[in-house]
């Protein structure tokens, strides 16, 4: 059987038939292999009596027979091209991520491929006499696990050490597998070019190994000739970066070339002008427009660094012994390319394969493409790796792998390194391993469009430099903007002046009436049993009744009503009804105050539905838990529900903001057809109403195709791509959005941005602006005259206006000059950091062991003892009290089941018992049952005083928290059974 058909209908047939979702767009796709239309009629049978998993079965069976030459392509083509569901495209890359074998040795691709099959079958304490080539402490490390995890964990962990045991590893697993008569995964393991292990008298003899051997050296000799050979000559042309990649046999079995050929880089005069000093070896800061093509010039300066060979000839500055200088060693070439966003790491990847595939390895990471336990094997296996920034401070902290490791970085969107953002932190251990070594450990570039805020010219100077200094920078490189070739390719867009529209009058909104009206009451509900309750009210809770005084549907009002919800329990003592009428109470206000801002931007109908939806979860989720303040509550809602309803229907309450936009897009895209537009809103539940209203709009709907996009807490990297492609194919010509997009996003379709009251920093609306690439496009603002966007619209520009004059006056400073002002920052930096992590460190010690009791932040009911809680992973707050969990909570299954760690899953949500508030989540590390609970669901009381305060976050804790060791848990708690 050769490896593909091995592969999907051995190795992953128990995952695909869990995980393959039969759509009719997935069969309608696969029809085009022949055998499945000959078979089309008993699919479809199978289909309409029997089990999605018979589905799949059968589908395999059909393919296990197949003699068609490109049906594993087809298969992958199906799944890649499933619009009816991502999980299929997920299916799709996970399948490609084991199938690409040129990634990797061939024997550990074909380890890769058979995991599932070992971690299911194998017991790995037979195996480790006979692998020699483990250490002693690997071994006590997987008995370990053995004995306190699973044979499962055991065999993960086994499987890894062992491909770091040198060149002998794959003989002794083969060797192992047969002394435990495994002889089927013996075979699966055995390279296909070679006899099968049961043909073979001794497998482990001199002669196999000779021959071993000498197919190692044939592998690594074509694969480095193949190398050579492509950087001798020109990048060739592939358009289809989707289609490539899958490895095919001929006939005859030999293995056809595995990779498409490569895009031709034609790179223009000025973006070779851009590379030059990077190329020189320069930290060099890129800036220049959207559309000028920067990324491309990070595929030239990137292939440039490869070409340069594969080894460093830099020298030590520390002598040896002997008073000479150490070579620094010898490493191949590696380039981390770190992007803000997790969408960005896949258009980055993709673009860059369509150039370099041919001659280097690319791969990039995201959510559950991210490794399970090692980003440096990733990193030992590929050239390329493109990911979010923050996955390379986990492992750095983790020490899975240093700065070191790299020979180049690249970050995209620079501008963010500053303050605690995860580009700078990267960075700051690069300026403190500078600083300590006397000299930069790794060549670098960054590049990014724009460099950030400044309220003044004298203040633009001094953030800029900053910012320079904290990426290290010895080179700006920016474009002349006067050259004819840059301006034929950089397009700024027509700005139109800010459309303000005068707001609803009062008696044109009456469901503004109606909701402050509630507001009042729930308002003189709090007052009147604050007085009636207490015989003196403290000075503290009067202040923080205040937030009444503040005008309702307004960002003050969200505000103190949310600091009165979080610290009134510091002022109410030994009444628990009375904490929580003020909490529900305040809870309740904040929904409605978010309904009145909804109200001014979108139709009534959407801020009515916001509370509708509240009302909904609340009934859904707590009704058990209710007592007479819930039910007050609720009712003083329902009680003018008809009337909402019935003003939520009438024409004459549209919201003017609203009829503008309207009369634009209906204008704009009458004039042109074609048109694609994005429009920018500042939350989700705002992109959720303007989706709504145009879907439902008689006019708009006529030839309006909208689709919403959002961040990755609400979207998974492929919905978000699946959305952007639909952009791009006409299958959708509006996007709405929050600022996902706004950042690098490539829309080259894109000829309006629409910020619909929507007002983001100096850097976010050049960024916003940016999305436009067409000639002849158009970027506007419309906004209520009630927020004075104008104002603060044109502020932004001047700011930028000051940040361009600020970069241009630094890139005239003297090379060694503007060194050493860097210098005397970046000493300042790594100054203020030891200092921060002391007063952290302070701070930490301060907390006490006195015992602390966790209550519900809703109902006030106990929930445990601060000496219940352990902290595992630095991150994850675990409940250790059994009584917890029988009698404190009650737990639903998780909407969103996922890893979210290593060895942790995340699959329940757990709520009190009494009121059904929600504490936090339920996680499974290492194959035991944990609740993770969320700091700000609760009321804290220190137990020798009865003192109470709220906290947000975990790291401002009054009390210490040891930390989880789960093997030690779970060998001195057997019987947990949770």
């Amino acid at each position: 059987m050769d490896e593909e058909r091995k592969l999907l209908t051995v190795v992953f047939r128990p995952y695909l038939r869990e995980n393959l979702n039969t759509t009719s767009s997935f069969l309608s796709l696969l029809r085009g292999v022949t055998v499945i239309d000959k078979q089309w009629a008993d699919v479809m049978k199978v289909k309409e009596l029997k089990s999605p998993a018979d589905v799949v079965d059968k589908i395999l069976d059909v393919l296990e027979d197949c003699q068609e030459d490109g049906w594993f392509k087809s298969f992958l083509n199906a799944l890649a091209h499933d619009n009816e569901t991502p999980k299929n495209k997920e299916i799709q890359k996970y399948i490609t991520g084991f199938k690409k074998f040129e990634d990797m040795s061939p024997y550990k691709g074909l380890l890769r491929a058979c995991v599932p099959s070992l971690l299911a079958n194998v017991i790995p304490r037979d195996l480790l006499p006979h692998l020699k080539s483990l250490s002693t402490e690997d071994k006590q490390r997987i008995n370990q696990i053995i004995d306190h995890r699973c044979d499962t964990e055991a065999t993960m962990e086994l499987l890894e050490c062992i491909q770091r045991g040198g060149d002998e590893w794959f003989k002794e697993l083969i060797t192992a597998l047969l002394a435990n008569n495994y002889t089927e995964l013996a075979n699966y393991l055995r390279p296909p070019d070679e006899e099968t292990i049961e043909d073979c008298p001794n497998p482990v003899s001199d002669s196999s190994e000779q021959t071993q051997n000498e197919d190692q050296e044939t592998f690594h000799e074509e694969a480095n000739n193949d190398t050579n050979q492509s950087e001798a000559t020109t990048l060739a042309v592939d358009k289809d970066v989707d289609d490539v990649g899958i490895a095919e046999k001929d006939d005859d079995g030999k293995e056809k070339a595995a990779k498409g050929e490569s895009k031709k880089l034609n790179l223009r005069n000025y973006q070779k002008e851009l590379a030059k000093p990077v190329i020189a070896g320069e930290n060099t800061i890129i800036i220049s427009h959207t559309g000028s093509g920067k990324t491309v010039v990070a595929v030239h300066f990137i292939n440039e660094h490869f070409k340069n060979g594969q080894a460093s000839n830099e020298l030590s500055d520390n002598p040896d012994t002997s008073g000479g200088v150490v070579p620094v060693e010898k490493k191949p070439k590696k380039v981390l390319f770190l992007v803000s966003t997790t969408n960005l790491a896949s258009q980055q990847h993709d673009l860059f394969q369509s150039y370099l595939q041919s001659t280097l390895k690319l791969c990039y990471l995201i959510g559950e493409t991210a490794p399970l336990k090692s980003l440096k094997i990733v990193v030992e296996n590929n050239d390329i790796i493109f990911l979010t920034a923050q996955m390379v401070v986990n492992a750095l902290q983790k020490n899975d792998v240093t700065i070191d490791d790299f020979t180049m970085l690249v970050f995209d969107e620079c501008h963010h390194c500053h303050g605690q953002n995860p580009y700078n932190e990267i960075m700051a251990r690069y300026r403190k391993a500078k600083i300590e070594n006397g000299r930069a450990t790794l060549p670098q570039v960054l590049y990014a469009d724009y460099i950030g805020k400044a309220f003044s010219q004298q203040k633009s100077d001094e953030y800029a430099k900053k910012i320079f200094a904290n990426l290290d920078v010895e080179a700006v490189s920016i474009p002349n903007e006067e050259d004819e070739e840059y301006r034929k390719f950089v397009n700024p867009p027509e700005e139109i002046d800010p459309i303000l529209v005068e707001p609803r009058s009062d008696d044109d909104d009456p469901f503004k009436i109606e909701i402050e009206g509630i507001m009042v009451e729930i308002e003189t509900m709090l007052k009147e049993e604050v007085i009636k309750k207490m015989k003196k009210v403290p000075q503290t809770l009067l202040d923080l009744l205040k937030f009444t005084e503040c005008v309702k549907g307004s960002s003050a009002y969200e505000q103190r009503v949310e600091t009165f919800r979080t610290t009134c329990p510091e002022s109410v003592k030994d009444d628990d009804a009375l904490l929580r009428l003020l909490r529900t109470g305040g809870h309740y206000l904040r929904v409605y105050n978010d309904a009145l801002k909804m109200n001014k931007i979108c139709r009534i109908k959407d801020a009515l539905n916001l509370i509708k939806e509240f009302i909904k979860t609340e009934k859904e989720t707590r009704s058990e838990g209710f007592n007479n303040v819930d039910k007050d509550l609720i009712q003083l809602f329902e009680n003018r529900e008809k009337e909402l309803d019935f003003v939520s229907g009438r024409s004459r309450y549209e919201n003017p903001l609203l009829t503008k936009l309207q009369e634009i897009l209906t204008g704009e895209f009458r004039s042109k057809p074609a048109s694609h537009a994005i429009i920018f809103c500042t939350k989700r539940v705002t992109v959720d109403a303007m989706h709504s209203w145009i879907e439902e709009n008689e006019i708009l709907s006529e030839f309006l195709k909208p689709e919403k996009i959002f961040g990755s807490s609400e979207m998974t990297s492929d919905q978000q791509q699946a959305v952007l492609q639909n952009f791009k194919s006409d299958g959708c010509n509006i996007l709405v959005g929050t600022n996902v997009v706004e950042e690098g996003t490539d829309v080259p379709d894109c000829n309006m941005v629409f910020r619909y009251n929507y007002m983001s920093s100096d850097v976010g609306r050049k960024q916003a602006k940016g999305r436009i690439r067409k000639k002849n496009s158009k970027f506007y603002m419309i906004a209520s005259t009630e927020f004075d966007f104008e104002k603060k619209d044109q502020a932004n520009k001047v700011r930028d206006l000051y940040m361009i004059k600020s970069v241009r006056t630094l890139s005239k400073i003297p090379t060694e000059e503007l060194k050493a002002d860097l210098r005397v920052l970046q000493q300042i930096d790594v100054n203020d950091r030891i200092r921060m992590e002391k007063l952290e460190m302070e701070k930490r010690e301060r907390r006490t062991i006195e015992a602390y009791k966790l209550f519900c932040g809703k109902c006030s009911a106990f929930a445990c003892f601060s000496y219940d809680i352990k902290v595992f992973n630095d991150s994850n707050h675990l409940i250790t009290d059994e009584e917890f969990y029988r009698e404190r909570i009650r737990t639903e299954k998780h909407p969103k089941a996922r890893e979210i760690g290593d060895d942790t899953y995340k699959y329940g949500k757990v709520f009190c018992k009494n009121c059904s508030f929600d504490w936090g989540i339920m996680v499974t590390i290492s194959n035991t049952n944990f609740a993770v609970i969320k700091i700000v669901s609760f009321i804290l009381e220190k137990c020798a005083n009865g003192r109470k305060t709220t906290q947000r976050k975990w790291k401002d804790s009054p009390f210490k928290v040891e930390k989880l060791d789960i093997l030690e848990f779970k060998s001195t708690n057997s019987d947990w059974s949770v």
